[in-house]
């Protein structure tokens, strides 16, 4: 049995959680409200009405180099055998449940 420390020091956890906060925090300021902001200032100088099409290129653009990169997963890549395959291959039918 594991023996309870009574001498637990939380203030490494609250320093941690603390630190994560802040930084979930400031991902959300900048997907929500630092990006529009930004896009919304740059239609506004020079004249552009439709800033959705912003994130439609960025959509299109991510869609397109993904069509071009080489799947790593072992069961889809041919000629590629990982571990697991190769105990079941031994007749270790216990290892996938």
């Amino acid at each position: 049995m594991i023996e309870k420390s009574k001498n637990w020091d939380t203030g490494y956890e609250w320093k941690a959680v603390t630190l994560l906060t802040i930084g979930f925090g400031l991902v959300g300021l900048d997907r929500w409200i630092i990006a529009p902001a930004i896009a919304g200032a740059i239609a506004q100088k020079y004249g552009i009405q439709y800033v959705p099409y912003f994130a439609l290129a960025g959509l299109v653009a991510g869609a397109f180099v993904c069509l071009f990169l080489q799947e790593t997963a072992p069961r889809k890549t041919p000629g590629v055998v990982s571990d697991l395959d190769q105990l079941e291959a031994r007749g270790n039918s216990a290892v996938r449940s």
